[in-house]
């Protein structure tokens, strides 16, 4: 993974926090982001925040991150932790009814 300074991952740690909070309405969540050392944070991703700001840079959706850094840290993310990411996005869809859609998209 491309090699950041104390200051840049400082920065998109904060964003993290900031996007758990405002965005998937989580404080206690942003809470533990924002408590995480920087070591920490910076081992793959060991939080929501930063494994959904991973997912939507390599799909174009955020410039927080470079494609091949979002990969290396989807990447070094073990699949164990994966799925403790999956099953958290899903339980929040479920809690604001956003797990099913209306019509079908075709």
């Amino acid at each position: 993974m491309k090699q950041l300074t104390r200051a840049q991952l400082q920065g998109r740690k904060e964003k993290a926090v900031r996007f758990t909070r405002d965005i998937l309405g989580d404080p206690a969540r942003a809470d533990e982001i924002e408590a995480e050392s920087l070591e920490d944070y910076a081992e793959g991703a060991t939080s929501l925040g930063q494994w959904l700001t991973a997912v939507m840079s390599m799909k174009g959706q955020s410039t927080e991150m470079t494609v091949p850094a979002a990969v290396e840290m989807i990447r070094a993310t073990p699949p164990a932790r994966r799925s403790e990411f999956a099953n958290e996005i899903w339980a929040k869809r479920r809690e604001r009814g956003t797990d099913r859609k209306e019509e079908v998209p075709f």
